[in-house]
């Protein structure tokens, strides 16, 4: 493009590959044999939380729960510490 403004050029007028008329996949290959293994499902406690009223709920259909008393703790001791470094260094000033 120059000064923004789209120029065609055409390169070859050669056709380096015939066009096809299916769908091809891409990935990896099956392997022979593969197919007939069947897969063990196994049932298991992972996907099951405790909610607050103490009743079992599936955790997939139901986001993670967040609590922002962790945060709310982490605030008030970044506060604290906040508020003891500048009462320390005041304390530094005045001596």
């Amino acid at each position: 493009s120059d000064n923004g403004v789209e120029t065609r050029r055409v390169l070859s007028n050669n056709i380096t590959k015939e066009p096809i008329n299916q769908v091809v996949l891409i990935g990896i290959k099956a392997i022979e044999g593969e197919e007939d293994k069947k897969t063990l499902l196994i049932p298991s406690n992972e996907n099951m939380i405790l909610s607050s009223d103490r009743k079992l709920v599936n955790s997939a259909k139901e986001l993670p729960r967040t609590s922002s008393i962790d945060d709310n703790n982490l605030f008030v001791l970044g506060s604290i510490g906040l508020l003891l470094s500048l009462g320390l260094s005041v304390r530094k000033r005045k001596n």
